[in-house]
């Protein structure tokens, strides 16, 4: 050790640490300016491709719309319609109504109606969409045609009032059995005619039974009157 040489100050020392710590950390700090400039730029382009269209994404060979539909750019305000996705176990009108209605409340463009409706689709709907023959699809309407004639199957038909003049009490039914059987047809029906309702019901109960025979004897005047009466006979079999 050079006697010399003079020890370091203590308080300077550390005076110089603090002020050492103090430039590195500092905004005007050229390497570290250099970083944050680095960093947003890479947040840049991670957020350019989160907002790339979907056809710089997947070749054209594996999508069925045109070019177009493909190109357009989604905005950052599109939100995905909360809806349940469509499997083939429900009726696809009423799929594409929920649709459609929750897209116009966003004045969505044809283009991204396209592509938002593909994606509230699986299982069995989405391989349907995935065999769609490339750039075969030009329109939000064509697509939703295209939806309704594959899945037409799974489509609840409605059924007309004069459906409940089939009805029929069976052999091993009894009244309250057959009311409530009548009823659950009834209610698949919409607008339902109560004139044909109550005829239907006439009709429908067990010729052999004393209702039946009460009904004959005295017609009912409504289906509240029917029901009314049938309560008695319904009570009395109980």
């Amino acid at each position: 050790h050079d006697e010399g040489s003079k020890a370091p100050n203590d308080e300077t020392e550390v005076r110089s640490k603090r002020d050492l710590g103090r430039k590195n950390f500092t905004p005007e700090d050229g390497e570290l300016k250099q970083k944050l400039e680095e960093i947003n730029e890479r947040l840049g382009v991670v957020w350019k491709e989160v907002r790339k269209p979907t056809s710089d994404i997947f070749s054209p060979i594996e999508s069925p719309f045109v070019d177009s539909i493909m190109k357009e750019e989604i905005p950052s305000s599109f939100k995905m319609p909360q809806m349940e996705n469509y499997d083939e176990t429900s009726d696809p009108r009423d799929h594409l109504e929920n649709f459609q209605a929750l897209m116009m409340l966003h004045g969505e463009t044809d283009a991204i109606k396209c592509r938002a409706f593909s994606a509230t689709l699986r299982k069995s709907a989405r391989i349907w969409f995935s065999s769609l023959p490339a750039a075969s699809i030009y329109t939000f309407k064509q697509l939703a045609q295209e939806f309704l004639n594959h899945f037409v199957s799974s489509k609840r038909y409605k059924k007309a009032s004069a459906h409940l003049m089939g009805v029929r009490q069976r052999s091993n039914e009894t009244l309250r059995e057959f009311i409530q059987h009548f009823n659950g047809e009834a209610l698949e029906i919409e607008d339902l005619d109560q004139s044909v309702a109550l005829a239907a019901l006439m009709n429908g109960v067990r010729k052999s039974s004393r209702f039946a025979f009460s009904l004959a004897k005295k017609p009912p005047l409504s289906l509240s009157d029917l029901f009314s009466r049938a309560e008695k006979y319904i009570n009395a079999e109980d």
